[in-house]
């Protein structure tokens, strides 16, 4: 049997052939369907136990951290986390220290919508003062005296 660390070793470096194996089977794929070829017959061309393992295991070694997603979303790590506890996010956590990891493309999309609500949001506003004018006087009240 292997010592503790050497065993560790060995099931990083297998999580990662294996993580690289399915990218390479999911780039072939996605050119095969450019290309317009047949995929071979029998189901999604994946074995069950990849499509059990992959998400977790390919988003462990390219995934974004909390501290990566918290800067591209322009928020605090803290409220990454509790977004993905609340389902409001998507990511895989991988227990303990290890954290979260999120899609990095995935994490660009949602850092795009909110920027666009923003943008939004901020028209809206601008929008709402320039057509009521200011909400208080411009004047200072005189006083009673």
């Amino acid at each position: 049997m292997l010592p503790a660390p050497q065993f560790r070793a060995l099931r990083d470096e297998l999580d990662a052939a294996l993580s690289s194996l399915q990218l390479a089977r999911r780039l072939l794929a996605d050119v095969m369907n450019a290309s317009g070829a047949e995929q071979p017959q029998g189901g999604s061309g994946e074995s069950p136990s990849a499509s059990v393992t992959a998400p977790g295991l390919s988003l462990r070694y390219s995934g974004m951290t909390v501290a990566q997603a918290a800067v591209v979303l322009g928020v605090g790590e803290e409220q990454v986390r509790r977004l993905l506890r609340r389902g409001e996010l998507e990511g895989v956590s991988l227990g303990g220290k290890a954290g979260w990891r999120l899609d990095p493309a995935y994490v660009r999309e949602v850092a795009a919508q909110w920027s666009a609500l923003r943008e939004a949001q901020q028209a809206l506003r601008a929008k709402q003062f320039s057509v009521g004018g200011p909400s208080r006087p411009t004047t200072k009240p005189k006083r009673r005296g």
